[in-house]
């Protein structure tokens, strides 16, 4: 993702890396937005009480006619309509969690003119290891962050374990691109084994939560090397919630293209998909449906054996 200064100090340009979708943003300059996609915490001071944020896709004409929608998060009030560009308002009773590291209204705001383009922003992990590009979903707690990590133990090339962006490049390939410029994973058996394994990475602890965050551009050459803006998808697994405790093997069995296609609308922002948004959930579904009837969706509950031998679970796995 880059982050180009747009004509006036407090004027931006989010240009993807992957997509031909740049956003103009007002109300932040380029250095502030940047930081908060990096969770810094010089970046969160200024995202407080007063803040009014614009956003429009670039390029991309207004669809007259559309009821605006108001949507009230504990970080900010977003003011959106279908096909046209949107605001953020942060107010005196919002305030920028320090759980979430990023505001979720900016989120939501930047969704919504992404979806203008088919592009959707997805609550999932994604790597590449041996060749294959992996796009994970799953809900909160079903291993999004330990899989990263694993992987990132098994030497693959990791994208991110929360948020990516995901539609199809100029040449029709289903491709993500990551938003966030960290990852984070809750203390426990997992986080200390995995972190012995790669003995040269820096976490940061949180002191609001038992969570260390991995800063991308703060960690050693010799793993910022395995980290990657970007990636082709040819596996989608669904990640699915231990029963009790966890299994010593991971397991891997099909999933039909409904399960797909339902776990793709959960992990986005489903607001998007509804009538209420005709202009985005025309474009999302298609986008949505290239990803779950072209690529093979698998369910997949991973074991122990994911922190014992990461390489060689992923490689079953695969």
């Amino acid at each position: 993702m880059k982050f180009l200064p747009g004509s006036h100090a407090d004027e931006a340009v989010i240009q993807p890396d992957t997509f031909n979708a740049p956003i103009n943003v007002s109300g932040l300059s380029t250095e502030v937005l940047a930081g908060l996609f990096h969770g810094a915490a010089s970046a969160r001071a200024h995202w407080k009480p007063g803040l009014q944020l614009t956003a429009g896709l670039a390029g991309q004409a207004e669809s007259p006619g559309s009821a605006v929608h108001e949507l009230d998060l504990d970080d900010g009030q977003a003011v959106l309509r279908s096909g046209c560009p949107g605001k953020v308002l942060v107010e005196s009773g919002h305030r920028l969690s320090e759980d979430l590291l990023q505001p979720q209204s900016l989120y939501l705001l930047l969704a919504q003119q992404w979806a203008r383009a088919g592009l959707m922003l997805v609550h999932g992990a994604a790597f590449e290891f041996e060749g294959h590009g992996v796009l994970a979903l799953g809900d909160r707690g079903a291993g999004k962050s330990v899989l990263t990590m694993a992987a990132l133990a098994a030497g693959a090339k990791v994208v991110s374990d929360d948020w990516v962006m995901v539609g199809a490049d100029a040449d029709g390939t289903v491709r993500c691109e990551r938003l966030r410029e960290f990852l984070m994973l809750r203390h426990g058996l997992a986080h200390d084994r995995l972190l012995s394994a790669l003995p040269g990475l820096q976490p940061l602890p949180l002191s609001s939560r038992p969570k260390s965050v991995v800063r991308m551009q703060e960690q050693p050459a010799e793993l910022q090397a395995h980290f990657t803006t970007t990636c082709r998808i040819d596996r989608f697994w669904l990640l699915q919630r231990r029963r009790t405790g966890r299994m010593p093997h991971s397991e891997r069995i099909p999933a039909t293209s409904a399960d797909a296609l339902s776990a793709v609308i959960r992990a986005t922002m489903p607001l998007f998909f509804s009538r209420k948004f005709e202009h985005e959930a025309k474009r999302l579904r298609a986008t949505a449906g290239r990803l779950a009837t072209q690529i093979g969706a698998s369910q997949v509950r991973t074991g122990t054996d994911i922190l014992e031998n990461p390489s060689s679970c992923l490689n079953y796995l695969l």
